[in-house]
């Protein structure tokens, strides 16, 4: 039968609005231009996070606050955590975004998933952003060296993203669910690829791999005896 692994984006793809611009944009540390700008191929986006970050001034109680009102998840998620967990069909969070405001959500929505986030320390009214988990590496060939990772392991991936540090995971993914900028990105590149709406659809179309290859194999014991 048919192994499968999920790899998902965080910001814009499992929740609904990307976090992170959000968080800058609510507490006015970076513009709606800086932001666009930050979208663009040749932005190193760890970065311009551990830039961009250290204009914040609200505290991370005053963040938390905002976060649990204002950013919502995309519908199925939780599902197919736990389809994910009964199945036992990795899945893992790879993000540009912070554990600033991926641990007060997670704690609000009852997740418990393998996830890569950067690291926030609030110290002297001040925040200092590092990446331990990419070592040196772009975040856009970590998301990649993810992919791989699994498919090394006999495991065919699916990857989940909305953005420019998508691209390279998806080109090589097995199948791609995508949303904005990613998703134009890949029909740009001829990256074949599904409309990510809702995770619902993930995990009816694993389901459906998974009895395809079943009767496969029924088929062909049948032949054989």
């Amino acid at each position: 039968m048919d192994k499968w692994a999920l790899i998902c984006d965080f910001d814009g793809t499992i929740t609904l609005r990307d976090v992170g611009d959000a968080i800058l944009t609510h507490f006015k540390a970076a513009t709606k231009r800086e932001i666009k700008y930050s979208y663009n191929s040749n932005v190193d986006m760890a970065k311009w996070m551990k830039n961009t970050f250290t204009r914040l001034t609200a505290t991370p109680k005053e963040i938390e606050k905002y976060l649990l009102k204002a950013i919502t998840l995309r519908k199925g998620f939780k599902d197919i955590n736990k389809f994910c967990d009964k199945n036992k069909i990795p899945l893992e969070i790879v993000s540009g975004g912070l554990d600033l405001y991926s641990s007060p959500l997670f704690k609000k929505w009852g997740l418990n998933v393998k996830s890569f986030f950067g690291k926030a320390e609030f110290m002297d009214n001040n925040y200092k952003i590092s990446y331990p988990y990419l070592k040196g590496c772009s975040l856009d060939n970590f998301k990649k060296s993810r992919v791989k990772f699994y498919q090394t392991k006999n495991r065919k991936v699916i990857f989940c993203g909305d953005a420019t540090t998508d691209l390279k995971a998806a080109i090589i993914a097995d199948k791609v669910y995508a949303t904005k900028k990613l998703l134009s990105l890949c029909k740009t590149n001829n990256v074949k690829t599904s409309w990510l709406r809702t995770f619902f659809d993930i995990k009816k179309f694993i389901i459906k791999k998974q009895q395809e290859t079943q009767r496969n194999r029924e088929y062909i014991n049948t032949m054989i005896s």
